[in-house]
């Protein structure tokens, strides 16, 4: 077996190759040893010389034999040697040691036809990877390395101090050695599905913030993203926990490469890439991708669906899947077509999106409540439904549950009756089935044919009655239900009329049971502990009679002077009293504190044949006065006078339209129905007003 040459041996091969002086080549061998920071020994420095001016020691050089392979590792050995090619290089980690010293580490794979190790380099060592130009791929000798007992229980070679790598390999037949995955730059529209050494080349045209989230340990994590494009499409790059900041260092419209990255189909079926522990990311020069303008490629603004109008050309949107459209087909002057939409929700309103032809296929994966990010859509306007919709262009992407919404809850604009003005084409309410479904029979359509629906009876969350109705086909959507079950009625068509308030399903429309309420919700309690006395039931004033709930459209012609005030508790409103100095509450005791409630006579008038008195107490008085009892008391009490509150506020409210809901009682003194109001709000200043103020000109 022979012997590795001592540095002597190598510096006489040298002269006799090269024809230098001794002196020359040991003053090389010096300045080989310096530029590498003395990290390497003479003997090393010798080899490297020898080997960068191809001087052949093949006669005695080092072979494999004479070192350990990977396979006989074991910890508690001594230094160790060995021939390695390098199969991966990991970013440098920085960190720091207990007395708050800065620290940092590098791991390098090594690999032998034996099996693979990875070697840990420490602080200045850190430095070699660099210096010494290594790369995946390249053949290394590592000597005095340190087996120690790593990561997941893997044994880890540690060089420390007097560890040493040599890149000279003469003698070394590379054949012998696995040969590692070369790196090729692909386009990204030939991007392997499952990958894990993806390099590209493209301009950035989009960076995500930072989003934060907590694993299923407690531990934090962060994770953000760029979107790449080069020619051939644009892709979406995840950067996880510390890679986080290495991705914000690059800006939008940069050229870059990256390299080592893995590729893979996400849970929504769109390829995407991650930046791995040994990826690679820096700038890189293409006159072709630095060309590409950069304002056709950048994405429309995001907007919400109530700054969609006439005036956007091109939209980016987030939005839920409430309703998905059944595919048509059609035929046109470019030939056979087809077209499927959806509807997307946010909180402010609900928009189609169309997708044409090849681009139908984007929604297979897509089901109701995913939520879907749309980039690059163009508005339209639709001749059909008489609006304005989005359209999936060429230019269009789609995204099912970005993982920058997870823990977004995009709510869907829900109404309650008192909500509803009018007509109303697409409505998302829950509602609980009051009464068993009435199916009738009736004459509606034009051409005199009969036509069916079924009517039952409701609630809203509020406990305020109403209807639901389906005709014809849609009532099979309503078939399956039946008293006290509570349902979620979306893109329902509302209106309110005489008869009150009314749901009908329609072509889109979703019926969904459910049952997701707090305990105090209305929609729980059953239907024989909803007295029918939370029905509100539009009627003119001469119509009303002792004990009806009912819903009055008018004005107040007159405020009573006298406000009444009384002291009530902080809990319950009940009226408190104080006979002995302390406050006393018939349910809760002694309490601490009294407020001040107070109670407004009012009259109302709708245009009937007569006018009637109404009550507002506590809470709907100060709404009323938009001012609280205490506040009003006050102003009685500075001025001295019982009405001075209401001189001060009644310009403000009388012969002011507003709708009220309250309960019809007999007063016990006059025996006359005056109404206590339960809930008010105020009308359109035109609606009722002409007609009665007829009746009061001079007041």
């Amino acid at each position: 077996m022979s012997k590795q040459l001592s540095a002597e041996e190598v510096i006489n091969k040298i002269v006799e190759h090269t024809g230098k002086t001794y002196e020359e080549v040991k003053d090389l061998v010096a300045k080989t040893r310096e530029s590498l920071n003395n990290f390497v020994n003479e003997q090393g420095a010798a080899y490297l010389l020898a080997n960068n001016l191809e001087v052949p020691l093949t006669d005695n050089s080092v072979k494999p034999s004479n070192i350990i392979q990977i396979k006989d590792i074991v910890e508690g050995m001594g230094p160790i040697s060995l021939f390695a090619r390098i199969g991966k290089i990991y970013r440098t980690k920085h960190f720091m040691r207990k007395d708050n010293t800065p620290g940092q580490l590098k791991r390098i794979e090594l690999i032998d036809k034996t099996g693979k190790i990875y070697a840990t380099l420490w602080n200045e060592k850190t430095k070699l990877v660099d210096e010494l130009n290594l790369s995946p791929g390249r053949i290394v000798r590592i000597a005095n390395a340190e087996p120690r007992m790593g990561l997941n229980n893997e044994i880890e070679l540690n060089l420390g101090s007097r560890s040493t790598i040599d890149t000279n390999t003469i003698g070394i037949d590379e054949t012998d050695f696995p040969e590692v995955e070369k790196e090729v730059v692909l386009p990204i529209n030939q991007i392997p599905d499952e990958s894990l050494n993806v390099s590209i080349v493209g301009k950035i045209v989009e960076r995500q913030g930072i989003r934060e989230f907590e694993r299923q340990d407690g531990s934090k994590g962060r994770v953000t993203s760029l979107k790449i494009m080069d020619t051939t499409g644009r892709i979406r790059v995840s950067f996880w926990d510390d890679d986080v900041s290495l991705a914000l260092s690059f800006d939008e419209g940069q050229v870059v490469k990256l390299t080592s990255l893995k590729s893979h189909i996400n849970k929504n079926g769109f390829k995407e890439l991650t930046f791995q522990s040994f990826s690679r990311i820096f700038p890189y020069s293409s006159n072709e991708l630095e060309a590409l303008p950069i304002e056709a490629i950048n994405e429309a603004p995001f907007l919400s669906v109530n700054q969609i109008d006439e005036t956007v050309r091109n939209v980016s949107i987030i939005g839920k899947v409430v309703g998905i459209n059944k595919r048509i087909s059609f035929m046109s002057e470019k030939g056979d077509g087809s077209l499927q939409s959806i509807i997307i929700a946010d909180p402010t309103g609900m928009i189609n999106v169309n997708f044409w032809n090849e681009s139908i296929e984007k929604l297979t994966e897509i089901h109701p409540d995913d939520i879907v990010k749309i980039t690059n859509a163009y508005t339209r306007y639709s001749d059909y439904s008489q609006k304005i919709e989005l359209n999936f262009g060429k230019f269009s992407e789609i995204e099912i549950n970005p993982p920058e919404t997870l823990n977004d809850d995009i709510t869907v604009p829900y109404v309650k009756f008192e909500d509803i003005a009018d007509r109303m084409p697409s409505v998302f309410i829950k509602l609980k089935i009051m009464s068993e479904g009435e199916e009738r029979t009736t004459i509606r359509k034009v051409d005199n044919t009969e036509a069916k629906v079924i009517n039952f009876q409701v609630i809203d969350e509020n406990g305020e009655f109403g209807r639901l109705a389906a005709w014809d086909d849609d009532i099979e959507l309503l078939k399956d239900l039946g008293v006290d079950d509570t349902i979620e009625i979306r893109m329902g068509r509302a209106k309110r009329d005489d008869y009150g308030v009314s749901i009908t399903i329609g072509r889109n429309s979703k019926v969904l049971k459910i049952n997701n309420f707090d305990d105090s919700n209305t929609l729980l309690q059953t239907a024989d502990k909803l007295p029918q006395s939370n029905f509100y039931e539009k009627v003119e004033l001469d119509k009303i009679q002792q004990g009806m709930n009912v819903y009055i459209e008018g004005l107040i012609v007159k405020i009573f002077q006298k406000v009444v005030f009384y002291d009530s508790c902080l809990m319950c409103s009940r009226k408190v009293t104080n006979e002995t100095g302390e406050w006393i509450c018939r349910e809760h005791g002694s309490i601490e504190k009294p407020r001040k409630r107070m109670i407004v006579t009012v009259t109302l008038d709708d245009n009937s044949s007569i006018t009637m008195k109404a009550k507002f107490f506590g809470e709907t008085a100060e709404q009323l006065f938009g001012m609280t009892s205490d506040e009003a008391y006050e102003i009685n009490e500075r001025i001295g006078e019982e009405n001075a509150v209401v001189e001060q506020v009644k310009d403000k409210i009388l012969l002011k339209p507003l709708w009220i809901k309250g309960k019809a009682k007999e007063d016990q003194i006059s025996d006359e129905i005056v109404l206590d109001i339960s809930k008010f709000g105020w009308l359109d200043p035109h609606k009722k007003t002409d007609e009665i103020l007829s009746r009061y000109q001079g007041l």
